[in-house]
């Protein structure tokens, strides 16, 4: 979410274009409960003016977003968040469909793991930007899978979810097969989803204690 300097002409103490827009909604977003970091404050001075013996590159104010649509914020009760700009213009559906597996019967189905959308922020007056509030979450890589169990137990939540798979890793040669026919080049040829539930459990089944505990290795 956030990174060092994006290209040469990266000035530390400006706002790019991208980050002047948390700016603008600091106070905003403050009002409804949610606090950005120091960086995207009206009044921010940056630390290591302050301070010269600081360099930038080691204060948390200087560094810059690297997915503009999304921000880090810390919420009243002190958890920290992501929020997520949706404009409302021309993003009619993704609200929705969040607030679908997120609010009522969905939100507690054992199958859902879509990530939760804690609050939907309406746009300000006159604003066409709306703002989703989910919890800080990692990358599924970090922690690094450390068995071929927890590799299998991935694999059932992105199935069930109807998701993407993750890139292979040695020791899942049992999976290949599958994944082949599901990015299959003729479409018509791919299994259903539902066949591909059932192909897996049928995998699954003829997995060992031993093979579930064995290492995951990368594959270069």
């Amino acid at each position: 979410m956030t990174g060092s300097a994006p290209d040469d002409n990266f000035a530390p103490s400006i706002l790019s274009s991208t980050e002047t827009f948390w700016r603008d909604h600091y106070d905003f977003l403050k009002a409804h409960g949610y606090t950005l970091r120091d960086r995207y404050h009206p009044d921010w001075v940056p630390s290591w003016e302050k301070n010269p013996s600081k360099k930038w590159l080691h204060c948390e104010d200087g560094l810059y977003i690297e997915h503009g649509q999304v921000l880090d914020a810390t919420r009243d009760d002190g958890s920290l968040v992501v929020l997520k700009e949706i404009k409302t213009n021309t993003n009619k559906y993704e609200i929705p469909v969040s607030k679908f597996f997120s609010f009522g019967a969905l939100a507690t189905h054992p199958k859902n793991h879509c990530v939760p959308v804690i609050e939907v922020i309406d746009p300000p007056e006159g604003s066409q930007s709306a703002f989703i509030v989910m919890p800080y979450l990692l990358n599924t890589h970090h922690p690094p899978f450390q068995t071929i169990g927890e590799v299998v137990d991935f694999f059932r939540q992105i199935f069930e979810g109807g998701d993407d798979l993750v890139k292979p890793k040695q020791g899942l040669g049992f999976m290949r097969e599958l994944v082949d026919d599901m990015i299959n080049s003729d479409p018509k040829k791919r299994p259903s989803m539902s066949e591909v539930v059932a192909r897996f459990e049928t995998i699954v089944k003829g997995l060992d204690d031993k093979t579930l505990r064995s290492p995951v290795v990368e594959v270069d």
